[in-house]
């Protein structure tokens, strides 16, 4: 027998009435914002409901969870450079709120220039990281990765920086940065 949510069509009218769908896995009728879109299908929605295919999904990575990883380790091996490209946008606006196209305009902002010491070469993670405020989350600027690693050392303490520039500074041995 058939749980009912809304409104009941019969499956045989399961075509698009108004803003509700039938689901041929759970056998309710919903909304159509609970369908993905499926560009394959006649009406452009997927036959099943969004929290059928959560479950259906969940079920298979529970049983094929090793065959999940050993696939997502070869797409990101096989693609590493679109991979990578996502990953660094998603990561720009997830943690700081900033597109792709805001971080080169921060950066040309410096002169494509570390904002702390000046270098040009980004260092060893090949781009500038986004140096920001961890109580506020305020972008400070874009720094190299030696001095994002440092600042992060030094607990982004301006009294133990200047304790730091003091103690170089009384046992100067001539090295240039």
């Amino acid at each position: 027998m058939r749980q009912v949510q809304e409104p009941v069509l019969e499956p045989k009218e399961g075509a698009l009435r108004g803003h509700i769908k039938f689901c041929s896995k759970c056998g309710l009728v919903k909304k159509i914002s609970g369908f993905s879109k499926d560009c394959t299908q006649k009406e452009g929605l997927s036959r099943r409901c969004k929290s059928c295919r959560k479950k259906e999904q969940e079920l298979y990575y529970a049983n094929n969870r090793e065959r999940v990883k050993m696939a997502v380790r070869r797409y990101k091996k096989s693609h590493f450079d679109l991979y990578s490209r996502c990953a660094r946008r998603y990561h720009l606006k997830k943690k700081f709120g900033i597109t792709e196209s805001q971080f080169e305009s921060l950066l040309a902002g410096q002169n494509g220039k570390c904002k702390i010491c000046g270098r040009s070469d980004s260092g060893r993670l090949g781009s500038f990281s986004v140096d920001h405020d961890h109580i506020t989350g305020e972008i400070r600027g874009l720094l190299c990765y030696r001095c994002n690693v440092g600042l992060g050392h030094f607990g982004d303490s301006p009294v133990i920086l200047r304790k730091a520039a003091a103690y170089l500074s009384k046992h100067r041995s001539g090295a240039i940065a």
